[in-house]
């Protein structure tokens, strides 16, 4: 049996439904850029500055329980989209680690707070 196709992110015109999320949530769908997506978030990302390293910072303390796994994955997947519209000023190399981070099965240890 063939796998099923990608989910594709950030088309011209795409508006995904509650039922998707679900899909690359629950159901572990794979998810895959767009093009146009990718071009959009490329135009509209400002120029790179210069890295500052922020120096040493205490790790911050983790509060209240774990999310579930399903609800873990729905966090970055919407986070995903958002990125995928072009207004976010993220660079496409978030969205793309994003992408790789929902295919790649492993658990997301997001807290709910």
């Amino acid at each position: 049996m063939a796998a099923p196709k990608a989910f594709s992110i950030g088309g011209m015109g795409a508006a995904p439904t509650v039922d998707d999320v679900v899909r690359v949530a629950a159901q572990g769908l794979q998810v895959a850029l767009d093009t146009a997506g990718a071009e959009r978030i490329k135009k509209e990302s400002p120029p790179p500055k210069a890295f500052e390293p922020e120096g040493d910072q205490p790790p911050t303390a983790v509060e209240g329980e774990p999310l579930l796994p399903s609800h873990a994955r729905a966090v970055v997947f919407v986070r995903l989209l958002s990125i995928m519209n072009g207004k976010t000023g993220m660079r496409l190399a978030v969205a793309d680690f994003l992408k790789q981070l929902l295919n790649s099965g492993a658990p997301l240890p997001l807290h709910a707070s």
